[in-house]
């Protein structure tokens, strides 16, 4: 049985991935539940579920009621009896309660948005066929000094860098295996341009473009079943934290020069691990980043300039100086 495409909207958290559940939300046809950690566990159980001694739908449902980010979607207990109950092999089961979910918010497809399946991206491809890969991918600068005012784990700018490379290393990885089914979006291009950003990732998802995609834009909000838990209390909309952030800075110089360090020193951390330059601005889809390679111009650090000086950058980089710039390096990088 063929299924239509699915979208997974993943990426490193703090990118701005409730932005954009929250326009793909909107859309007539789309349901987007609130975050499945539930579903990455439950496939990686599969054998147990389908060779248990127990009915399969039993052993799922028994399962999912100790999740809480399953409880968060808010379905009753007997509408997840029912989804379950046809279910032979764990993706159906898994496809029936999105299904269900979609049922009850009067829409005919489902997506799903849970950053921490970018770590995930074989896994889901092997088990849904359909799924449609979006990778959310915001300037790792930005990301990391969010990331901090969050409290996100693990702590600090390093931590934080850390956090944003592993992100982005993993999903390309698994893109260059996945093919068509990957597409990156710059959160940046989304928040300048969304309706070509919407409609590019609509032709991607097999789905008509809405002019209802564009009514949450700078209205964001999670849904009241997403709420963050005791675990999650200091988790908010990726455009709340930065608002708070821009807010204290209005008429505080001190903090504001404080943010822009932050910012920069966010910048030599994530050079300093020999990625990408956290502003460069990747080339989507999935085969083009097959081999890619990219040169861009940076400022660094004293620490990078000595290793450039020496040598020792690997992955093929070179040093030159640009015109009227004595100071700036270009090198290639690859993803």
């Amino acid at each position: 049985m063929s299924h239509p495409p699915v979208p997974f909207i993943v990426g490193c958290g703090r990118s701005g991935t409730t932005l954009l559940r929250a326009m793909l939300d909107a859309h007539p046809e789309i349901a987007v539940p609130p975050e499945a950690q539930f579903l990455v566990p439950t496939i990686r159980a599969r054998t147990r579920f389908e060779g248990g001694g127990h009915p399969l739908p039993d052993a799922i449902l028994t399962f999912l009621q100790g999740q809480e980010s399953f409880r968060r979607w808010g379905l009753p207990e007997r509408e997840v009896e029912v989804a379950l109950a046809p279910a032979v092999t764990v993706p159906e089961a898994l496809r029936g309660l999105y299904r269900t979910y979609a049922a009850r918010e009067r829409k005919l497809r489902y997506a799903d948005k849970t950053p921490f399946h970018v770590h995930s991206l074989r896994l889901l491809g092997a088990a849904f066929p359909e799924a449609r890969f979006v990778h959310l991918i915001r300037d790792g600068r930005d990301v990391a000094v969010s990331r901090v005012a969050s409290g996100f784990r693990p702590p600090g700018i390093v931590g934080a860098a850390r956090a944003w490379r592993a992100a982005i290393r993993r999903s390309r990885a698994a893109g260059r295996r996945l093919g068509h089914r990957y597409l990156e979006v710059r959160y940046e291009k989304l928040v300048a341009d969304p309706e070509t950003q919407i409609r590019r990732l609509c032709g991607f998802a097999s789905l008509d473009f809405d002019d209802s995609t564009l009514s949450y834009f700078g209205e964001v909000r999670p849904p009241a079943r997403d709420q963050p838990g005791p675990a999650q209390a200091s988790r908010s909309t990726t455009d709340d934290a930065d608002a708070r952030l821009a807010t204290r800075a209005v008429g505080r110089g001190g903090r504001a020069v404080r943010g822009a360090r932050r910012r920069r020193a966010a910048g030599h951390r994530i050079r300093a691990l020999r990625d990408p330059h956290p502003g460069a601005d990747p080339r989507p889809g999935g085969p083009a980043t097959r081999g890619m390679e990219r040169t861009v111009a940076h400022r660094p650090h004293p620490g990078e300039r000595s290793a450039c000086r020496k040598g020792r950058r690997g992955g093929g980089d070179v040093r030159t100086t640009e015109p009227g710039s004595p100071q700036s390096y270009v090198r290639t990088w690859r993803p």
